[in-house]
């Protein structure tokens, strides 16, 4: 099983995942991460400008919380990209 399935089944799993485990997800997936404001980011889809999620980088504590891996979910499928 390479890294991405990997780490799709983390994403997909009831399983903690840390902001270092997503963030390189979205970098396999072809997505590049983009600082704004604060803790909000936003991850650009390389060849696709327009196509863009954002959220938030969780603090003090490095781990997702269930609600941002929902949505990241439901728009990596709603876009096809799993």
């Amino acid at each position: 099983m390479s890294r991405k399935d990997k780490l799709i089944q983390l994403l997909t799993s009831e399983s903690q995942m840390s902001w270092s485990d997503f963030a390189s997800l979205m970098r396999l997936l072809d997505f590049e991460l983009l600082n704004n404001n604060g803790s909000r980011r936003c991850f650009a889809k390389r060849e696709l400008a327009n196509l863009k999620f954002f959220t938030h980088e969780p603090h003090p504590q490095n781990v997702l919380k269930k609600y941002q891996k929902k949505e990241a979910l439901n728009f990596l499928k709603e876009n096809k990209i799993l």
